[in-house]
């Protein structure tokens, strides 16, 4: 049987620390040491809106250890730790969910990609690599971005990046990190739903290119074709070899709506669209559950590298959460 998220990040924790302790790294982290690789890490994982100190107390008495580390000493043993680390070990969370038993739209996984800023401490080496945004640029910000699989509550890549970094190279990143995980989809296709910041020719190329099906919601002044439709679907090209299919409808407060897809009609029918671009709203509320109830931006650490292993390690977390929600409902 294939082991799911949880059991796969065990593992790849516990392999690890087999191979730092055959290598006798005492400098870094072995048995013989209070914290071992393993124990930091899962140390990071649970750390629950709490204290660095209560978190480390918690570890050493659930331990039953008679001895136990600083804060400081904490500090000192993170930064022995690479924060593409803890990327790692969200991209295994993302293998372990797809090997569970998933929900899928007509044979296709509905998966969305969005980004969102994310409030950092008021540190000046921070300001200076990921940006600052708000009034007089007083609030230190990074981007985070998400490919999130909607109706299985898998976050599948993210990226953390410099306010500078534009929202759409970030989503071919997903893509591409998508590509290189090779997920066994089961026969099953991702179909990738974008609001209306995303549509771009080049974008839209590229997944053309990549045979990634999508739907976008596009604006006013994106495409006069587009512009002169009211209800149906029609075909059209934004531009040589880029053809697409355009469905416009009527919204309840009586605007109008227009996307763009490159599904064909004996796949997706037009009436199944307006409901379907919907449920990209999942993103906000996953969003949400990371920023409020996971406290995403309460950031343990001071440094560059500290955010990053800080980010990784709480959609690591709201992976592990899902899966043991899908066993629950099981």
């Amino acid at each position: 049987m294939e082991k799911n998220c949880r059991e796969m990040v065990h593992d790849l924790l516990e392999q690890i620390d087999y191979e730092l302790r055959s290598k006798q790294r005492e400098q870094d982290f072995s048995r013989n040491r209070k914290m071992t690789f393993k124990d930091l890490m899962w140390l990071m994982l649970g750390m629950d809106k709490e204290s660095t100190q209560s978190a480390l107390a918690r570890h050493f008495a659930k331990a039953e250890a008679t001895t136990h580390i600083s804060q400081q000493a904490f500090s000192l043993a993170r930064k022995k730790v690479r924060w593409e680390a803890f990327r790692e070990l969200f991209q295994t969370s993302v293998i372990g969910s797809y090997n569970e038993n998933l929900e899928d739209w007509r044979g296709y996984l509905l998966m969305t990609v969005d980004w969102n800023h994310i409030a950092l401490p008021p540190d000046p080496a921070l300001r200076e690599y990921y940006g600052s945004n708000g009034h007089k640029l007083s609030a230190v910000t990074a981007c985070a971005s998400m490919l999130y699989d909607l109706m299985n509550d898998i976050i599948v890549d993210a990226q953390f990046e410099p306010l500078k970094v534009d929202d759409r190279p970030l989503a071919e990143k997903h893509f591409e990190a998508l590509a290189g995980l090779g997920l066994d989809l089961r026969g099953r296709k991702p179909l990738v739903i974008f609001d209306s910041e995303y549509p771009s020719k080049e974008l839209i190329k590229y997944l053309q290119d990549k045979g990634i099906k999508y739907l976008m919601r596009v604006r006013e002044g994106f495409n006069a074709g587009i512009d002169r439709m009211r209800e149906g679907s029609e075909k059209l090209e934004l531009a040589e070899g880029i053809p697409v299919r355009a469905i416009a409808f009527r919204l309840t407060n009586r605007e109008w709506e227009a996307l763009i897809t490159n599904l064909e009609e004996e796949e997706v029918e037009e009436a199944a669209f307006s409901e379907l671009y919907y449920k990209r709203w999942g993103i906000e509320t996953k969003y949400n559950q990371v920023k409020q109830k996971l406290e995403l931006e309460n950031f343990r650490g001071r440094l560059v590298e500290n955010i990053k292993q800080d980010f990784y390690v709480m959609i690591t977390v709201s992976n592990m959460m899902a899966s043991s929600l899908r066993e629950a409902n099981r």
